[in-house]
């Protein structure tokens, strides 16, 4: 059975404890790693047209994974918008991330929330090593006055659950950047990207 982040950022009062031993077993939204987003368009409240004619974005350096957001059109539970890295041939999706804005807008409240999502998903998944990140300057930001951290937790059979803070710069706000929280569903292969190649 699935296991629903969305459970954990509501209360995190009524999780049963019980042990997940592969990324597989989690989904955003309904929304799990390796499905193929075409088929996912009912769940985004959006048509599988809609998917094809979006404008896929791409990382600085390199553009073999894309990314697509979507946002909440009254579809989903709990996130403000749900984002997808995948391939850009066939829709095969790599990375699925959960995006809360609110109760996230300062580095204090962000990081609250950040641990409270993180002890419960390393309750679900006891078995996967927890690695925790301090800010440091978001690679996106050349004043380097934006920054970012994670805490992770890897799966023996690869794959990573992740919580991040994202505290933006008031130039960037300016364009349109928001403080935020992101629950991540990455595949090996998506967080190698990340890591390795995107920037």
């Amino acid at each position: 059975m699935k296991k629903f982040l969305a459970i954990i950022i509501l209360t995190l009062c009524f999780i049963i404890p019980s042990q997940a031993n592969d990324i597989e077993d989690f989904e955003i939204e309904g929304i799990t790693i390796f499905s193929n987003l075409l088929d996912q368009a009912e769940k985004l409240g959006v048509t599988k047209e809609f998917i094809l004619k979006r404008e896929i974005a791409f990382y600085p350096n390199s553009k073999r994974i894309g990314m697509l957001r979507f946002k909440n059109r009254g579809t989903f539970q709990i996130y403000d918008s749900v984002q997808f890295n995948l391939d850009t041939k066939n829709y095969k999706i790599y990375t699925v991330t959960g995006i809360l804005s609110k109760n996230t807008e300062t580095k204090e409240k962000c990081l609250k929330k950040q641990d409270e999502i993180i002890k419960s998903l390393h309750e679900m998944a006891p078995s996967a090593k927890k690695v925790v990140d301090r800010f440091l300057k978001h690679p996106i930001d050349k004043s380097g006055k934006s920054i970012s951290n994670g805490i992770y937790l890897d799966f023996p059979s690869e794959g990573t659950l992740s919580a991040e803070c994202y505290i933006w710069s008031e130039e960037l706000k300016n364009e349109g950047y928001d403080n935020n929280l992101k629950v991540n569903i990455e595949s090996q292969e998506g967080r190698d990207f990340l890591q390795n190649e995107a920037y």
